[in-house]
């Protein structure tokens, strides 16, 4: 069983405030080694139930390198930020994933006419701990198929592709009841609460031991309540035909090799019988609506620069956009990619609303959607940003 431990920091216990999310403030550090406690407990829930399970863990965060890699158990593996998968990097490889850290999606304001209501995190008010979705300054809010998805359900989507499945979950309150209207039963444990002030959060940090217990305790019961743990034994398999003579029977080895195929199989139909996002696998119609007008000029020369930069340092990032020539829309070279991360699949042509404030694509699945919206959030980052 491979096992993927995907992090973010904003929904950790003893996180109260933006400024321990980053780098270089002077509560930090603290942070740091919360959230790789956090880690830290995941992963011993995970062996304590499955001891021969591999666990893959991906700092999601900011820029990536905030846990203690010296701190994590030895026998973990640090996924490299290298797929263009972002917060998932590692999760082709494997079969379930935890989420944790993770906090509430950026909400539209409610009032006509208003962007993001004088808060990068979210509009004021809105009671949910720094809310945002990937860029807090330029997204506003994230659909597919017109659900607004979080971090956490985008990410989810990704993971559907590959036929991973959701384990488990730790964030804020807000963030955890968001998961819940597209898997109502996810085990998750909520480590930040929101109050009307999106800046302040409530977490004490006497209450972290027993968050930690907590969260270790909800691993532990998702797995022994997921089904997998009922796997047939090697020893009990038998994948050889008929009864046959002993000299023209499978050898021993071949024998070994079709038991573990079936219990491959075993574990792929019980993977598959746990729930999955409830959004389509193909054409998904995407929209990102922005807190501010774009100019199309200069996302044009942002997506340009994104291409020419891949192009020269050959990133890993999405496959280089190229603009249209009929239509001056944004495009993606290249053809739609199968269930692969690896660089340079086709990415979908992107459209920019009249106003200026959505960009919308349809993707032929989620992978090309997820690729495709990470190379508009790289354009996006690059342009200034201004008062509409």
């Amino acid at each position: 069983m491979r096992i993927l431990v995907s992090v973010d920091m904003e929904g950790i216990a003893g996180v109260v405030s933006a400024q321990q999310t980053i780098k270089g403030e002077a509560s930090y550090e603290e942070a740091r080694l919360w959230m790789t406690d956090e880690v830290t407990a995941a992963v011993s829930a995970c062996k304590s139930v499955l001891p021969s399970c591999s666990v893959k863990v991906c700092d999601g965060h900011a820029s990536k390198d905030n846990l203690l890699l010296e701190l994590l158990p030895s026998e973990v593996e640090v996924a490299k930020q290298d797929d263009g998968t972002a917060m998932m990097c590692g999760v082709e490889t494997c079969d379930l994933v935890i989420m944790l850290g993770y906090h509430g999606m950026a909400r539209p304001s409610p009032e006509e006419g208003e962007t993001a209501g004088g808060c990068q995190w979210g509009f004021l008010g809105s009671g949910s701990f720094l809310a945002h979705t990937n860029v807090p300054r330029w997204v506003e809010c994230l659909s597919v198929n017109g659900i607004p998805l979080s971090e956490g359900l985008h990410n989810a989507l990704l993971a559907k592709h590959f036929g991973v499945k959701l384990l488990a979950y730790s964030g804020t309150d807000v963030g955890v009841e968001e998961m819940r209207t597209s898997f109502p039963s996810l085990p998750a444990v909520v480590a930040v609460k929101s109050t009307e002030d999106n800046l302040v959060g409530v977490s004490p940090k006497e209450e972290i031991p027993k968050h930690i217990e907590k969260l270790k305790e909800c691993v532990v019961t998702a797995l022994k309540n997921s089904g997998l743990l009922n796997q047939p034994s090697e020893s009990t398999l038998d994948c050889s035909s008929a009864p046959m003579p002993a000299s023209d029977g499978p050898s021993e080895k071949q024998k070994e090799k079709d038991s573990h195929a079936g219990t491959e199989q075993s574990v792929q139909s019980r993977l598959s019988a746990l729930p999955d996002i409830p959004l389509p696998s193909s054409d998904l119609q995407y929209k990102i609506r922005l807190r501010r007008l774009v100019d199309r000029k200069e996302f044009d020369t942002a997506v340009q620069t994104v291409r020419e930069a891949q192009e020269r340092e050959t990133l890993s990032e999405p496959g280089p956009l190229q603009r249209t020539e009929e239509t001056g829309d944004t495009a993606a070279s290249g053809s739609a990619s199968a269930a692969s991360a690896s660089p340079g699949p086709g990415l979908a042509a992107v459209c920019v609303s009249e106003d200026g404030r959505t960009l919308s694509f349809t993707a032929e699945n989620s992978l090309q959607g997820f690729r495709t919206y990470r190379a508009l959030l790289a354009a996006l980052r690059r342009l200034p940003v201004r008062k509409d």
